[in-house]
């Protein structure tokens, strides 16, 4: 799974965007936050079941933060 190219910051336009992951007790979570305004997805927490499920939560975390309301995506 390629790892998809973050957009820019729909509220700030700032292109200092970057993946979090933190784990809490048996859960992994992941979301994408602005370094400048500090918005943000929402978080995805799933249970650590494989590397291959952590790439997966990534890129949805990925596909949240690309969407935009007028582009339809």
């Amino acid at each position: 799974m390629q790892k998809e190219e973050l957009k820019p910051c729909p509220f700030c336009g700032s292109d200092r965007i970057s993946h979090v992951q933190y784990y809490e007790f048996d859960e992994i979570v992941n979301y994408v936050l602005c370094m400048e305004c500090r918005a943000r997805t929402r978080p995805l927490r799933r249970t650590i079941k494989s590397a291959e499920l952590q790439k997966e939560f990534e890129q949805k975390a990925a596909e949240y933060w690309n969407r935009r309301a007028n582009d339809g995506t």
